[in-house]
């Protein structure tokens, strides 16, 4: 049997991103590897390794003198985990995976049943023994990382979309620091304002290589002067990590010109009173519609009136009337305000 598990091969992403590949043992192989697990839980058979109360010490143990790849290093993980009353975690197959960079460590997903998020555990080798720690997620916080992080020296540096459990995705930076044979948490950066993903953040390439100095991504955001459902549409933000002086720091913040932003400003520029300003954003046809169905007195609940999300449609619906929008020179404007047809109500 490969080491499926272990296997993190790299294919090229979008924009020039390196990304994990999908694979994992395929059905047949991972029964096989489960059958010894399944008979001592099931069975009723006792295991005898002298079992103590921390699953960090008893995989250590276990795993004393082996490799950590192959069939039976699985196997050992596998019962330690059973043992201790532990489920493979969100990742399914690919719940053990090498650490990208420096590949000896592997990372370790593992849950303790219902609906509580995964611990992550760093298995590393040290002479002949072996390691295990689990790493601590931020304080009182139970967003996981899942993708596999970089190890670098006395780094393990993570780039991932947090996942909390909920619909909501959180662009994250992690950093952890090995410090006397323990690895502790050196920082977590999340995107500005509880901005959730859209897509993935992805550290740059410089050279074919992973260059962790800057990662790139895109963040979604409910707007402030209309009201939006989480399912959308929302503002669209560019964002970028960067390391400066040892640190991640967030430098990019930018919007990206919607319609949606567009109509922002307008019922921005609305709310404050600025006649003159909105104006000069509207046709000479619409300024006198669009000004009353941005009163700040009327349900500015924002729809596509599709079931599919789309942030960036020209189509908008919104206190009753579909707003249509054209790309100008200078970005979004509206083209047509119709008011929507009310169905009868029966009865």
């Amino acid at each position: 049997m490969d080491d499926a598990y272990d296997a993190v091969p790299l294919r090229h992403g979008t924009a020039g991103t390196m990304q994990p590949a999908a694979s994992g043992l395929h059905c047949g192989a991972y029964n096989e590897l489960m059958k010894p697990v399944v008979g001592c839980l099931f069975i009723g058979t006792q295991l005898s390794l002298g079992w103590s109360q921390s699953f960090e010490s008893d995989l250590s143990i276990a795993l004393r003198g082996s490799p950590l790849s192959g069939t039976e290093f699985h196997r050992t993980v596998l019962t330690v985990m059973a043992e201790h009353k532990l489920v493979v975690g969100y990742m399914g197959k690919r719940y053990l995976q090498r650490t990208l960079g420096d590949s000896r460590g592997r990372l370790l997903w593992v849950n303790r049943g219902g609906f509580i998020m995964d611990d992550l555990y760093l298995i590393w080798k040290v002479g002949q023994d072996t390691r295990v720690q689990m790493l601590a997620r931020p304080k009182d916080q139970g967003w996981q990382v899942f993708r596999p992080g970089y190890l670098r020296g006395s780094e393990l540096v993570f780039c991932d979309n947090a996942y909390s459990g909920a619909n909501w995705l959180q662009p994250c930076v992690r950093v952890y620091e090995k410090r006397n044979q323990s690895w502790k948490l050196k920082q977590n950066l999340y995107a500005a304002k509880g901005k959730e993903a859209r897509g993935e953040l992805n550290f740059a390439q410089r050279d074919g290589q992973i260059d962790l100095s800057r990662a790139d991504g895109t963040v979604r955001a409910y707007p402030t002067y209309l009201r939006a459902p989480h399912v959308g549409p929302l503002l669209v933000y560019d964002i970028r990590f960067e390391r400066i002086r040892g640190v991640y720091r967030q430098t990019r913040d930018r919007r990206i010109e919607t319609p949606l932003a567009a109509l922002e400003d307008l019922a921005h520029i609305r709310a404050k009173g600025k006649r003159e300003i909105f104006d000069e954003r509207v046709p000479k046809a619409l300024r006198g519609p669009l000004w009353d169905l941005l009163s700040p007195g009327h349900n500015l609940l924002v729809s596509t009136g599709s079931n599919i999300v789309d942030d960036e449609s020209p189509v908008l619906r919104i206190a009753g009337c579909e707003i249509r929008f054209v790309k100008r020179a200078k970005g979004w404007t509206p083209l047509t305000v119709v008011e929507l047809r009310r169905e009868p109500q029966s009865g």
